[in-house]
């Protein structure tokens, strides 16, 4: 493993549990798919975003923590009793942003592809937070890499994309010395969207149209050779 050091931040939840949330039934899946296989990275997304300049990490590790701070989604983690689950957000959940020495390394891009693989490989645990693992990868004085991982449950490939945007401009302010407060990103409004919708009439007659729309149809090709479960 190469050498790194720690922008560590201090602190961590409290002892005291925060208040529960319903999940919406894509989560609810996915959260039940998961402790079937919870040995297994298959719930893993992420990306790699290539910064070719300087970078200062304790600027880059407050930044990253202003935008946690204001975003739900990256403090949740998910407790299951039979098929209910639910979302408790953290306050303050304890994480750390290392800083992996690649410069010494003959071939240091090569290195940090090893390193991020290595890691991706590794499974989330759905009871604790956070369910992201970040990193910056040094390779030279003007190449860096912020490497960034999460279950499925929390991000997908488009929130990704939102994140680092989040993160860059937070990092920016920090640079120029400007005044900047990532918006609030909550959940209670998208689960109580979801149950609205799920209770509600256009729920109903989506359902009734794909019944219809799907009734007669052979059934869905798989190129497995595993008879359908």
């Amino acid at each position: 493993r190469a050498p790194y050091r720690h922008c560590a931040r201090p602190g961590g939840s409290p002892a005291t549990s925060p208040p529960a949330l319903a999940v919406p039934a894509a989560q609810r899946s996915m959260c039940l798919g998961h402790r079937l296989a919870p040995a297994g990275p298959a719930y893993n997304v992420g990306e790699y975003t290539e910064i070719h300049g300087p970078v200062d990490p304790d600027r880059f590790r407050t930044a990253i923590q202003q935008v946690v701070a204001a975003t739900e989604t990256l403090r949740v983690r998910f407790t299951a009793e039979g098929d209910t689950v639910r979302g408790l957000v953290d306050p303050d959940p304890a994480w750390d942003l290392p800083v992996i020495d690649l410069t010494g390394e003959g071939d240091p891009r090569s290195a940090a592809e090893a390193w991020m693989a290595a890691d991706f490989a590794t499974p989330f645990d759905l009871d604790r937070s956070p369910l992201f693992r970040y990193a910056l990868l040094h390779l030279t004085a003007t190449h860096w890499i912020w490497y960034q991982r999460y279950h499925h449950i929390a991000v997908d490939g488009y929130s990704c994309s939102l994140l680092a945007r989040r993160v860059a401009d937070a990092y920016s302010a920090l640079v120029a010395g400007t005044p900047h407060t990532p918006p609030p990103a909550p959940l209670a409004p998208l689960v109580a969207a979801d149950e609205a919708y799920r209770t509600g009439q256009r729920h109903a007659s989506d359902r009734e149209f794909w019944t219809s729309a799907l009734f007669g149809h052979p059934d869905a090709v798989s190129l497995s050779a595993r008879p359908p479960q």
